[in-house]
């Protein structure tokens, strides 16, 4: 009997180093997934703000341009 209770003690072990090891790559992997969206997030932000006065800047070009 000892033997069987610690032959499940040594699975047990194993699996929860593999848990261990799975939860921490995947907690590497969505932090790096968040990090790819800040950095769009950032991008469409800027493009945002560029083309937030376009309207104005094109209406001032056809009011410039000769008739």
């Amino acid at each position: 009997m000892p033997a069987i209770a610690q032959t499940l003690l040594m699975i047990v072990t194993a699996l929860g180093i593999w848990a261990g090891v799975g939860v921490t790559i995947l907690i590497f992997l969505w932090n790096k997934l968040d990090k790819r969206f800040e950095d769009q997030n950032k991008r469409i932000d800027a493009l945002h703000d560029e083309v937030e006065g376009l309207p104005l800047k094109i209406m001032e070009m056809l009011n410039k341009a000769p008739r």
